[in-house]
C-alpha cells in the first residue's frame, strides 16, 4: 500500500540550482517522490495539480523549502569528543554492536537537522554497510549512507584502524577489489598522514604518484569513484595526478606552515576534481577543551587555508560541504554551520554555500536522484525557519525534514485534510 500524499506549503522554494526563488510555493510527494511543485494560489485546480483528497497538510508559513543536506566527509565509527581514538579503541573493544549503537545514534543526529544523505569516508565494512542497508529497508530511520568502508593505507598509516593496509601498487589494487567486493560505494585512500593517527606525516606522501594512480585505474575499472585524504603538497599533487574525484581537505601543508600551489589549483579546477574542505574542522567553539598545542597550531592556519579555498573557488574548483563528522569536536548535528562558514570566512554568496552542501554534492557522489528539488526526484526534503538564501544561519532552524518521502521531523499543527 503506498504512502499518503503529503503537500507542503512554504513561504519559499528552493530548488537547490541557482539563487532564484519560488514565492508562496507548494510541494507535493506522492510515492515518497516529488509529484509536483506549484504555486500555492493555483491548488484550488485540483485536475491541474492531481492532489488526492486524503492528502496530509503542512503550512510551514515564512518557512523555505529546499533540498535535504549532504554531508559529504563523516565517519561514524568516531565518537566527535575530545578522546576520538581512546573512545574509538574502547568501543571495538565492547564489540561491534557498541560500535553501531554509536554510529545509529549520529544517524539520528543528523537527520534532526535536515541531512538525509551522509558520505562516510572511512569506517568499518561490518558496521556501515549493515547500516547502509538497515537504512534502505526503512529498519531504522537515518540519512541514506554513501559509504567507503574501510579506508586504504599503508602499514600504520592514516586511519590504519578503520583500514586495509597496503604498500605497493599491487597491494592497492587488491585492496580495491577487496573494497568493491565487500560492498564499498567508493574507495578512500589516504595520501597523507593526519592528526588522528599518531606517528604519521601530515606533510608527507603516503603513497607515489604511482600507487595513486592504481587505486584511481582499478577503481575506475570497476566503476567506483575514488575519494584521497590529502593535507600535504605531495599528497595533494599525487591526488591530482591520479585523478581522484574528490580531495579532502587540500590543505597544502608543509613543514612550514600553509603554501598555496596556484598550479596545483589550476590543475585540479580543470581536471574537475571537487574538493571538500572540511571546513569545521578547528573553528573556535564556545566552552570547548582547552586546545592541545598540535590544535593551535591547526587552528593558527585557518585564515590560510580560507584564503586558499575562495582563490580555487574563484578558478572553478567545485568546493562540497563535508564537515568531518565524528572527528574531536564536530558532531553529526553541527552540519548546518559549514555552509555557514564558507559564507563567514570565505566570502561565497549563500545561494553558493547551499549548493556546496545539495545539488552539487549530489553530482559529486554521482546521485542523479537528490540534491534538487524537481518533479521524478526522490523527497529528500529540508525545511527551516526564516529564509537561508539571504541570511545564512537561518539553515540552523529547522522546520521539517523528509527523508526519502517519510516525515522524520514534523511540524506541528498538520493544518487539515484536504477536502
Amino acid at each position: 500500500m503506498s504512502d499518503k500524499p503529503v503537500l507542503i506549503k512554504a513561504a519559499r522554494l528552493w530548488d537547490g540550482l541557482g539563487q532564484e526563488v519560488v514565492l508562496n510555493a507548494f510541494l507535493l510527494i506522492k510515492n515518497r517522490q516529488i509529484d509536483t511543485i506549484g504555486l500555492q494560489k493555483d491548488l484550488g485546480e485540483s485536475d491541474a495539480t492531481g492532489l488526492a483528497s486524503q492528502a496530509e497538510v503542512y503550512d510551514l508559513g515564512a518557512a523555505t523549502l529546499m533540498p535535504g543536506l549532504i554531508n559529504m566527509h563523516t565517519h561514524l565509527n568516531f565518537s566527535a569528543s575530545a578522546t576520538v581514538l581512546q573512545d574509538f579503541f574502547q568501543d571495538s573493544k565492547a564489540g561491534i554492536a557498541t560500535l553501531t549503537i554509536r554510529a545509529m545514534n549520529h544517524l539520528a543526529n543528523a537527520l534532526r537537522v535536515g541531512v538525509t544523505t551522509i558520505r562516510d569516508c572511512g569506517s568499518l565494512n561490518e558496521v556501515v554497510f549493515a547500516l547502509r542497508s538497515a537504512v534502505e529497508s526503512g529498519l531504522i530511520a537515518g540519512p541514506r549512507i554513501v559509504a567507503s568502508g574501510n579506508g586504504i593505507t599503508t602499514t600504520g598509516g592514516h586511519c590504519y584502524y578503520v583500514g586495509i593496509e597496503a604498500d605497493s601498487a599491487d597491494e592497492v589494487r587488491k585492496a580495491v577489489r577487496s573494497q568493491v567486493k565487500a560492498g564499498a560505494d567508493f574507495i578512500k585512500i589516504f595520501s597523507t598522514g593526519g592528526g588522528l593517527t599518531p606517528g604519521t606525516n601530515i606533510y608527507e606522501a603516503q603513497y607515489t604518484e604511482e600507487q595513486m594512480k592504481a587505486a584511481t585505474q582499478e577503481a575506475r575499472r570497476l566503476g567506483k569513484r575514488v575519494s584521497s585524504h590529502a593535507h600535504g603538497v605531495p599528497g595533494v599533487a599525487n591526488s591530482v595526478a591520479a585523478r581522484v574525484t574528490t580531495i579532502e581537505h587540500c590543505s597544502y601543508f608543509t613543514p612550514d606552515g600553509v603554501e598555496y600551489q596556484p598550479e596545483l589549483a589550476r590543475q585540479i579546477a580543470e581536471a574537475g576534481i571537487y574538493v571538500v574542505p572540511t571546513i569545521s574542522v578547528g573553528r573556535p567553539r564556545p566552552n570547548q577543551p582547552t586546545p592541545t598545542a598540535a590544535v593551535l597550531k591547526f587552528q593558527a592556519t585557518r585564515q590560510n587555508r580560507a584564503e586558499n579555498l575562495r582563490k580555487m573557488f574563484d578558478l572553478g574548483v567545485v568546493l562540497v560541504s563535508g564537515s568531518d563528522a565524528g572527528v574531536a569536536g564536530v558532531n553529526f548535528d553541527d552540519f548546518p554551520v559549514d555552509p555557514s562558514l564558507l559564507v563567514d570566512e570565505l566570502g561565497l554568496h549563500p545561494w553558493q554555500a547551499l549548493m556546496t552542501a545539495t545539488s552539487h554534492a549530489a553530482r559529486a557522489i554521482g546521485l542523479e536522484d537528490t540534491g534538487v528539488l524537481q518533479p521524478g526526484k526522490r523527497a529528500d526534503l529540508l525545511a527551516v525557519a526564516g529564509n537561508p538564501l539571504e541570511n545564512i544561519a537561518d539553515l540552523q532552524a529547522t522546520r521539517m525534514v523528509v527523508a526519502a518521502g517519510k516525515i522524520a521531523v514534523r511540524p506541528a499543527p498538520v493544518i487539515s485534510a484536504l477536502a
